[in-house]
């Protein structure tokens, strides 16, 4: 990497550190370790960033994204419509997990794509970083999401969504292969094999944390259906047994894991971290679930033309694009990152509730409220991973990366299984009376209701002909059970709308207590890589680490 003079001073000289406990403070090293400019990127880094940016595209834009979009289609063709609701849960625990996973994986290898772009920019530039895993997921997936994977399955197949995020996935995977070279060693753990630090993983608290989280979403996605009473042994057993393992994780890693996935020694520090936890948990609680439920809302209430939905969800697209690629990109420029947090989550809170006044019959409220109420996530996400970075230290920055995204994830899970259990619990009670209601009102015979309430439920899915073939149907009927139909998801949604407001308060207040990191800000940089340097050894190797904040030899400032 080419240097000036003064930095290149910087670089060589170093001083013995161990033992004097600066690698115990990260705030102490970001101010420490700050060149007054920020060193150059190699072109083989801007390569490795953009390539790391791109793997996110596969899972998250269209794995997540578009597939939430046409839950409804996918499962019609599938023959069942019942079980979609886990096609989100599921993603979201798979990758709660998986994030845990890569987290402690990060801090052995830094293989983890999200972590890399943390440890190889300055403190300064994190939230370009972030903003540029955001700018690929959204530009254009994330932005037309509901067109896309709309006219996918309108005009060739669902499973298109998966085969483009197959072609992505092999891009970006080659991308990394040819120009990513991570430090061999970050942690400087020479004395252990590979495998033996992979076998040494938090395996009995992973398997634990995700056993206990799916028994536990199982038992309560449960409640209320049929079969299944509120206080039935099908969903209680789930319930407790879930939540007796998922508190044994944590039990366990507070006390006897060696290389804990929940790390004690991070949690306890609320105000610089556990309250960040809380924050991302509940942001994607609300995200997550009305990714999930909203199209489907715009599918029973508004519109079941596939490009008029797509056109509802077009302009909270564009305005995304803001909050997740700008507000991260300028951090380091407007600061104040306790305070940015607490109005996105004001704002989230508040429009996500405001849903509740445009639905079943208000698409242009609805419209505009979903610009407010769905972008303030991504912003939050992008500061919480860039406040929370600066607070922990660097051998566990891997560890705290991946607890983030972990809580994101379970928030998206745990939200999805509350909210779709709310809705669906209120729809069972709602519908058929009100569909009864609205037919007999105008004439419709009692003895044709059996065949009569599937009908509407299919046609308020998208189905054609299925409730004009009903014998008695009158357009009067017709008009009657369709508002019915409309009237009854609206009385569910507004509940689940109205039921996200406590948690937005829980969030709110973790922001207003957190301590502001926004002067950490620096231009320390936690891993440089170099490429076709020697080593200690005098061998022609392929990079060399450092670590601006490692415990034996960490690079100071020299001034003068």
């Amino acid at each position: 990497m080419a240097t000036d003079g003064k930095h290149e001073t910087q670089l060589i000289q170093t001083h013995h550190l161990e033992g004097q406990g600066i690698d115990d403070n990260p705030h102490r090293i970001a101010l420490q370790d700050n060149p007054e400019d920020a060193p150059r990127v190699e072109w083989s880094v801007i390569f490795t960033v953009f390539f790391l940016g791109l793997s996110f595209v596969g899972p998250v834009a269209l794995g997540f994204l578009l597939m939430s979009s046409v839950l409804v289609q996918i499962g019609t063709e599938l023959g069942d419509t019942a079980p979609i609701v886990w096609m989100v849960g599921a993603w979201s625990i798979a990758a709660s997990v998986s994030f845990s996973i890569a987290g402690a994986l990060s801090d052995i290898l830094v293989v983890d794509g999200l972590l890399s772009l943390r440890k190889l920019s300055a403190l300064s530039a994190r939230g370009i970083g972030m903003a540029w895993t955001e700018f690929p997921i959204n530009i254009p997936w994330g932005t037309g999401a509901v067109i896309f994977a709309n006219l996918l399955t309108q005009h060739a197949s669902w499973r298109w969504i998966y085969y483009i995020a197959i072609i992505y996935s092999a891009i970006s995977l080659v991308g990394i292969v040819v120009f990513y070279f991570p430090p061999t060693r970050p942690q400087g753990d020479n004395e252990k094999s590979r495998w033996q630090e992979f076998l040494e993983l938090d395996w009995i608290g992973a398997i634990l944390y995700a056993s206990g989280l799916t028994v536990f979403l199982v038992g309560f996605s449960w409640t209320g259906q049929h079969g299944h009473a509120w206080a039935s042994p099908s969903v209680i057993a789930p319930i407790v047994v879930g939540f007796v393992a998922f508190v044994a994780s944590l039990v366990y890693d507070f006390t006897l894991a060696k290389n804990p996935l929940f790390l004690w020694e991070l949690m306890r520090h609320f105000r610089d971290y556990t309250a960040y936890l809380v924050i991302i948990f509940v942001a994607g609680m609300i995200f997550v679930t009305m990714a999930g439920l909203g199209p489907q809302a715009w599918l029973y209430m508004f519109t079941q033309d596939p490009i008029q939905i797509g056109l509802i969800a077009l302009p909270y697209g564009v305005v995304l694009n803001v909050t997740a690629s700008l507000i991260p990109a300028l951090v380091h420029k407007i600061g104040h990152i306790k305070y940015q947090l607490v109005a996105l989550l004001t704002i989230q809170t508040v429009f996500v509730a405001l849903y509740a006044v445009a639905v079943p019959n208000n698409r242009a409220a609805w419209t505009a409220f979903l610009c407010f109420g769905q972008t303030p996530f991504s912003g939050v996400t992008g500061l919480v991973y860039v406040a929370a970075s600066l607070n922990v230290r660097q051998k566990h920055l891997g560890i705290a990366t991946g607890l983030l995204g972990t809580f994101r994830c379970a928030g998206g899970s745990v939200g999805n299984a509350i909210f779709s259990t709310i809705l669906h619990s209120l729809l069972g009670q709602q519908l058929a009376p009100r569909i009864i209601k609205g037919a007999t009102v105008n004439g419709f015979p009692i003895s044709e209701l059996k065949l009569l309430i599937p009908a509407v439920l299919e046609d308020g899915a998208g189905v054609p002909d299925v409730l004009a073939a009903v014998p008695g149907v009158t357009p009067e009927v017709m008009a009657a059970v369709r508002q019915a139909f409309k009237d009854a998801y609206g009385y569910a949604f507004q509940r689940v709308f109205y039921s996200t407001i406590p948690f937005g308060l829980i969030a709110i207040v973790c922001a207003l207590v957190l301590n502001d990191p926004s002067k950490y800000l620096t231009n320390h940089i936690a891993v440089r890589m170099h490429k076709a340097v020697l080593d200690h050894h005098g061998h022609d190797s392929q990079q060399m680490m450092e670590h601006g904040d490692a415990e034996k030899d960490t690079p100071i400032k020299v001034t003068g």
